[in-house]
């Protein structure tokens, strides 16, 4: 069973930057290896079910990772002392 994406960003709420960065490798990892698999191909050896299955595993990677990117967004001056010029831009057409 997978979890949903808000529930994969809650378990990060109070981690350090580093851990966003650990967490988006390992995603990115994940994913590829699921692309090498759809790309190949199966294999030809026996069927063996899996739950959820590979397409399942790899769309919800891919929704792990934009809720994961848009997370680190918002934290992102953690890292870089600074704020996010795209997001005060945000802030100003809303009149905040």
């Amino acid at each position: 069973m997978m979890i949903s994406p808000e529930s994969y960003i809650a378990q990060f709420e109070d981690a350090p930057y580093s851990e966003l960065i650990r967490a988006r490798a390992e995603l990115v990892a994940e994913l590829a290896e699921l692309e090498s698999y759809f790309e190949l191909g199966q294999r030809e050896e026996q069927y063996i079910a899996v739950s959820p299955s590979e397409d399942t595993r790899y769309k919800m990677g891919l929704e792990y990772l934009v809720a994961l990117i848009g997370f680190m967004i918002e934290r992102a001056p953690e890292l870089t002392g600074e704020g996010c010029a795209a997001c005060e831009d945000d802030d100003e057409e809303r009149g905040d």
